[in-house]
């Protein structure tokens, strides 16, 4: 997996430095802990905003990321923040849609234990990504449902 991980996304996205968690046997852990920095965080974001192109190279299929950052499936006993009533998810990617300037707008984030998230909004050719280390809490979710709408969505600009 290490050599997979290099030669499909490191090397191609033109991630550098990076760290992958193993077990004691030597294979990665799956179950997070993967460490890259905050630009390259990003990287994983534009990909599928680019429809999963990067600097004109095709690393993604257009379908694979279409779907993987689709509304594919409804999430059941979830509570939101209001006003939002329902979060759904794609291939390992969340799908929330936001009211903005008087029409909706879908995003696709993926959030990590303590607050690490990625998001990104096509409509706006837009990627935000965060670090934090809150793990006693639940912080991608304020950060999903408060942070994002109540401050960043308000300071976008449309258009260049």
């Amino acid at each position: 997996m290490p050599t997979l991980f290099h030669e499909l996304i490191a090397e191609p996205l033109q991630i550098k430095r990076y760290y992958l968690n193993l077990t004691p046997t030597g294979d990665t852990y799956m179950g997070g802990g993967i460490r890259l920095l905050l630009r390259d965080f990003m990287k994983l974001g534009q990909l599928h905003v680019n429809d999963g192109t990067w600097n004109g190279r095709r690393i993604l299929t257009e379908e694979w990321s279409r779907r993987a950052t689709s509304p594919l499936y409804e999430v059941k006993d979830y509570k939101p923040i209001e006003p939002y009533k329902l979060l759904r998810y794609g291939y390992l990617w969340w799908v929330i849609e936001y009211p903005y300037k008087g029409r909706t707008i879908r995003a696709f984030f993926a959030g990590g234990n303590g607050g690490q998230t990625v998001m990104g909004i096509p409509e706006l050719d837009l990627v935000v990504a965060i670090y934090a280390g809150n793990y006693a809490d639940s912080p991608t979710r304020q950060i999903s449902q408060g942070y994002v709408p109540k401050y960043i969505l308000p300071a976008v600009a449309e258009g260049r």
